[in-house]
């Protein structure tokens, strides 16, 4: 929750501009640590990951293009759409929840025909072909990419030809997405064909036959009757058939999975390009970022059936086999499971996007998610452009769930309920239900939990926790229960080990606790000194080696000392008699229990010094909006900082580690910014830039600081507070 809420703020503005600042964190005795504000994770004017690719941005509230290519097919549709009624139509079908297009055959005519009416005009001529076995027309898909100069023009080309694998030879980059290293290590006796699915698939064979035909009768898959020979007689020693699954999922109708990873098939296909799919950050910045003066209004869409859109090539069809009780099975389309029909559509989505946006053309956002579409309209033409949206979809061959069809101010999308008028996203009913259902379980005194409920969990949170960054510190708590280990090790005096030997039972398990050394009642004694135990007879139990007189060597301190200093409306000159500042000596009797019992066992700060760094980040989070008066009115407030050890750094930003006493520290800094309403983004710098903020954590004053910028603060309380709530 933020702010007192119960959703994640969706426009976070950065504080980067307000002030410059500095902390650093010392023991009182040897070198420092600075911490100063960063750049941005962003700025007006960077690409927002849309789906579209590299080239394109989710933010449209300016135009990105000179020239309004769609203009005169825009006018057209909306005539076809007040004529036709599409909006009231529109919504008796989501009112329904009907499957049923919203377009006739004679209407989807039209609309095709209202398009290639338009391309003539431009001066680009195209049919109305679709070739087999996929749905697109993909002449027009030509003329439309040459028409706006698209960055992908020859996927059309690629798709009536049919896709490669990758395995055969490499797939030639497209500059859609960023290129990365991956080179080709195909080796056709990496090929295996497996004759059986996987146990979901094979406890049912009548219904995975089932499914299966489905796709048969649609054209995506075809029997081969002459099975292995003809296959071999085809494709030679390009031949590899996987695993059938079905994956079943409460409240959704059962799905076939083909599995090409065991198949060598997946190993085999080299992809030189990395796919960017939009997320909530993404959401974020758009609603962050862009420049409206209405409401917004979504519109969410999705393809169906997207990966089995896209033909493979024939000469590559043999590495997508399957086989059910002897008969053999071949997809002439991306099956779901296989490594390049995530790219391939990935291309064909990405296309999509980009003629969409040129499209819509007034200010939108517009995200695609796989096969997940949402687009952020204005509220005064908000149906309107939805069905437009749709309209044109349907004209390009686009086929569409029209059960899933939404046009709402509050609507469910990529697992997050957003609504625009409240500027937030929150857990869909369903999803808050389950989670809070899995952490009544672990918050059972005494109670067994499986760990496979518990992983679920986690898994869960780990997802909320994108988020709900500020409650990433507590994870830590769920990953210990994870871990537990079969065996611990334990050194014992040799008294010790003499009263654990006379409790053994002949099981070689204790029969009581041990109050004076860590050991439990019921442990089972597995190895001494490396060598393993078996009975009470063992060696290694009668004459036990003993290592006499351990001694240690260590530095004593007697405290530690954080300070640090920040600027506000920095200027770009930072001048010592503006700067505020605290310098703060903590005597290790002031520690809080949590960290003494962290340093016991050794008085060295160096075990902990990380610790001390993350809470001088805190302490000068906390002065700094104090003394800004800061109100987050709905926002959150986002402060940056800089800090010269990478690994606290990173840590402040992740909020996630398991090292004691810095998880608890980490924790306090979650609950002040889920108070707060703000967010810590800490950059790294070099310490050789950090004098001033060295010379405060050891006390001592830089020349030209003002004593009556001085700020107060108390630490003992602040450490204290997040678990007195």
């Amino acid at each position: 929750m933020a702010n007192g809420g119960n959703g994640i703020l969706l426009a976070v503005p950065d504080m980067v501009a307000e002030s410059r600042s500095a902390v650093i964190v010392d023991d009182v005795s040897s070198g420092g640590r600075c911490d100063l504000p960063g750049t941005p994770v962003h700025s007006l004017g960077y690409p927002i990951t849309d789906g579209g690719g590299v080239v394109s941005s989710a933010d449209w509230s300016i135009p990105r293009e000179q020239k309004d290519f769609f203009a005169p097919l825009r006018k057209s549709f909306f005539d076809l759409a007040s004529r036709w009624r599409l909006i009231p139509r529109l919504r008796a079908r989501m009112e329904q929840s009907s499957e049923e297009s919203l377009f006739s055959a004679t209407e989807v005519l039209e609309l095709r025909e209202c398009v290639q009416n338009f391309l003539r005009k431009e001066g680009l001529e195209c049919n109305l072909d679709i070739p087999q076995y996929q749905p697109f027309l993909l002449d027009m898909w030509r003329a439309l990419g040459s028409l706006t100069g698209d960055i992908d023009r020859d996927l059309p080309r690629i798709l009536e030809e049919g896709v490669g694998t990758g395995i055969k030879s490499p797939i030639a980059p497209s500059g859609v997405w960023d290129e990365r290293m991956e080179s080709s290590c195909f080796d056709e006796y990496d090929l295996r064909v497996f004759e059986t699915p996987w146990q979901s698939a094979s406890e049912d064979v009548a219904f995975t036959r089932s499914l299966i035909m489905k796709d048969v009768e649609a054209g995506f898959a075809y029997i081969l009757p002459g099975g292995e020979s003809e296959a071999r007689s085809r494709w030679g020693p390009h031949v590899a058939a996987g695993k059938l699954g079905v994956v079943r999922v409460p409240g959704k109708n059962p799905r076939l999975i083909g599995d090409g990873s065991v198949s060598g098939a997946n190993g085999a296909s080299c992809i030189p390009e990395k796919m960017r799919m939009p997320d909530l950050e993404s959401i974020q910045r758009f609603i962050s970022e862009a420049v409206t003066s209405e409401d917004w209004w979504m519109f969410s869409f999705d393809v169906q059936g997207a990966h089995k859109l896209v033909c493979v090539r024939e000469d590559e069809q043999g590495f997508s086999i399957f086989i059910l009780d002897g008969v053999w099975y071949v997809y002439r389309t991306c099956y779901f499971g296989c490594r390049w029909a995530a790219y391939w559509f990935s291309r064909v989505g990405s296309w999509l996007v980009r003629l969409l946006h040129r499209f819509i053309w007034i200010q939108h956002g517009l995200f695609l998610y796989v096969d997940d579409g949402l687009e952020f309209l204005p509220c005064s033409v908000g149906p309107l452009l939805a069905t437009s949206t749709l309209m044109l979809l349907t004209a390009v061959g686009v086929p569409l769930s029209w059960k899933k069809v939404k046009m709402e101010q509050e609507l469910v999308w990529i697992g997050w309920r957003f609504n625009t008028m409240a500027g937030a996203a929150f857990l869909p009913y369903e999803k808050a239900a389950r989670i809070v259902n899995y952490l009544r379980k672990l918050c059972v005194s005494g109670a067994r939990v499986e760990r496979r409920e518990l992983e679920k969990a986690i898994g869960l949170l780990v997802w909320f926790c994108e988020g709900a960054f500020w409650l990433r510190p507590w994870l830590s708590c769920l990953y210990k229960l994870l871990y537990k280990p079969s065996v611990v090790t334990r050194k014992l005096l040799a008294c010790q080990f003499h009263d654990v030997v006379s409790s053994l039972s002949a099981e070689l398990t204790t029969g009581r606790h041990f109050r004076k050394f860590d050991v439990g009642s019921g442990w089972k004694l597995h190895s001494v000194n490396n060598t393993e135990v078996s009975s009470l007879s063992c060696r290694a139990l009668q004459t036990p080696r003993v290592k006499h007189g351990c001694v240690s060597a260590v530095r004593h301190r007697h405290g530690a000392g954080i300070g640090g200093w920040w600027v506000p409306a920095d200027d770009g000159i930072v001048q010592e008699s503006e700067a505020f500042w605290f310098s703060v000596v903590l005597p290790k009797q002031s520690w809080p229990k949590w960290l003494q019992l962290s340093a016991s066992g050794s008085d060295s700060l160096q075990s902990g010094i990380a610790a001390f760094e993350a809470l001088a980040q805190l302490c000068l989070l906390l002065l700094r909006h104090r003394h800004g008066h800061y109100d987050s009115g709905g926002f959150t407030l986002r402060f940056s900082q800089l800090c010269d050890n990478a690994g606290v750094s990173a840590l402040s930003d992740k909020l996630m580690t398991q090292s004691t006493p810095l998880c608890y520290v980490l924790q306090a800094l979650g609950f002040y910014c889920c108070q707060l309403g703000v967010v810590l983004h800490s950059n790294h710098i070099a310490g050789k830039k950090n004098q001033w903020a060295d010379s405060l954590s050891r006390g001592t004053i830089p020349s030209g600081f003002c004593s009556s910028k001085r700020q107060d603060l108390d630490v003992g309380a602040i450490l204290r507070v997040p678990w007195q709530v």
